[in-house]
């Protein structure tokens, strides 16, 4: 698999973004289920206990709380990345940067162009066609090629 260096930053890019993003998702989760606990607790300890809206609210209190160990543990697993992250706060500016690099070499090599350099000796080989497309195999062997090692022994 061949990946581009623009599709491998812009991958590193997004990445990065979702990381905080999930992050902050997870951090706000978890401070909303805890508040809600918080709520539910409250409420099963001061109301009545024969109360009709006691009913139900232990197993609200239950969801809740699953709710914010699952966004909890989100955080958990992210927390190191993150601190990484915000420990080097030049690496997203840098990818950006290096960004506008890559599209600045993409630009100048999609302008670019080649043309042919022959040494004079070779050109009028090169540019040179036969009249006559069938060729001789004699005289292709009459060549003789010897195999030459470094200590001058044909072979």
């Amino acid at each position: 698999m061949e990946i581009t260096a623009k599709e491998a930053n812009l991958r590193i890019t997004d990445t990065i973004a979702a990381a905080f993003s999930t992050f902050e998702q997870a951090e706000a989760a978890a401070q909303y289920h805890s508040d809600e606990c918080t709520d539910l607790e409250h409420a099963l300890e001061f109301l009545p206990d024969n109360h009709p809206q006691r009913k139900g609210l232990d197993e609200r209190l239950t969801v809740a709380r699953r709710k914010r160990r699952r966004a909890k543990e989100t955080v958990e697993q992210y927390e190191q990345l993150i601190e990484l992250l915000r420990r080097h706060k030049n690496f997203a500016k840098e990818l950006s940067q290096i960004l506008q690099t890559i599209n600045i070499t993409l630009g100048k090599q999609a302008k670019r162009s080649y043309r042919m350099r022959v040494l004079k000796d070779f050109g009028e080989s090169l540019n040179y066609r036969m009249s006559n497309n069938a060729v001789s195999a004699s005289a292709f062997t009459s060549v003789r090629r010897d195999r030459r090692v470094r200590s001058g022994v044909s072979l």
